[in-house]
């Protein structure tokens, strides 16, 4: 049976991550390097759309092009912690970015973990 404390650390790592999501997809919007420099980790990979993996300093690089698409958001965000809370959290982010190019609407399903 979970403590109180941890009940409350997960929920305090829920609000960390649900933040972290909004800020990654702004700053993809933005095209904000910085925000991405500074809360990447160094091992950092990302999976591109055509399944191809990028690694931190090429995606810093493909974040400061212009982003060539708007009205970016995540629906259906779910977070899930896995284990107990600890300095790193492992973690699962379920999420259907929506968008706008050239007019008309889109979206997909990622997940991350």
């Amino acid at each position: 049976m979970q403590t109180a404390a941890i009940e409350q650390a997960r929920a305090s790592d829920s609000d960390i991550l649900q933040e972290l999501n909004r800020n990654f997809i702004r700053s993809v919007q933005m095209s904000d390097v910085r925000w991405f420099d500074q809360n990447l980790s160094e091992d950092f990979l990302n999976s591109n759309g055509d399944g191809s993996l990028s690694e931190r300093a090429d995606f810093l690089v493909q974040i400061g092009r212009p982003c060539p698409v708007s009205n970016l958001c995540a629906e259906d965000v779910r977070i899930r912690i896995l284990g107990e809370p600890s300095p790193t959290v492992e973690w699962e982010r379920a999420a259907t970015p929506t968008f706008t190019r050239a007019g008309k609407a889109g979206g997909f399903a990622c997940q991350r973990t």
